[in-house]
């Protein structure tokens, strides 16, 4: 290991004793809800990132703090944002159609939790990992590269099989699907924080599509 490993692994080190602690005391509960948008945006921009950069230095051997970087806690920051809105909007609409008899089993809480996964990842994860891709893949060409990339570009930048079918035939109905379910089943005010360590996992596996999609461009070019 380097000097700078032991100085990264130091700073994962603080920020999981953080928020562990801040978990443990029902700080992090009272923040998400009182501030539940700050809460879910900080929440994703840290974690998801964290989870970036060490599966960056796994792959590539190499911490990377770029701009680049920056450009993706904004992203991530953002995904907070859309998650604290879309878990109260998936939830609630789950209830409201099992009240209304349109979905079976009410006030059954496993089921409660399994129609909300099943919509949340049918409807809403496969956009919103499309759109990280998308985007990540602009930010690469214009932070890394300093190519501003054009809509088709980028467009064009994805490797779609590889993303289609790592999204649909493995992470979906493997992880998110039985993980979100999981989820759904905690009280609200714990939802934000289950879904933003999760996003330390999400980091991780958005940086190895990249890898993998990379090397499906390169596998084709040559």
């Amino acid at each position: 290991m380097k000097k700078q490993d032991y100085l990264y692994l130091a700073g994962y080190i603080v920020l999981f004793a953080v928020l562990g602690y801040l978990i443990a005391s029902n700080r992090l509960i009272a923040c998400n809800a009182d501030h539940p948008y700050l809460s879910g945006i900080v929440q994703f921009a840290v974690l998801a990132t964290a989870g970036e950069m060490l599966t960056t230095r796994v792959t590539d051997g190499r911490w990377e703090f770029n701009g680049f970087v920056v450009y993706k806690m904004f992203l991530w920051g953002a995904s907070g944002l859309l998650f604290t809105i879309v878990f109260s909007v998936f939830s609630n609409g789950v209830l409201c159609a099992m009240e209304n008899k349109m979905l079976p089993l009410y006030q059954n809480p496993w089921a409660t939790a399994l129609f909300t996964s099943f919509f949340l990842n049918l409807i809403f994860s496969p956009i919103h990992t499309i759109m990280m891709r998308l985007l990540s893949n602009y930010g690469e060409a214009r932070f890394v590269h300093g190519n501003r990339m054009g809509f088709y570009e980028t467009i064009n930048s994805v490797g779609w099989s590889e993303l289609l079918d790592f999204l649909f035939r493995k992470t979906l109905p493997f992880f998110w699907f039985p993980v979100n379910t999981v989820g759904f089943m905690l009280p609200v005010v714990l939802r934000i924080p289950f879904a933003a360590m999760l996003s330390f996992v999400f980091g991780i596996l958005m940086m190895i599509l990249r890898l993998r999609e990379r090397k499906q461009i390169e596998t084709i070019a040559s």
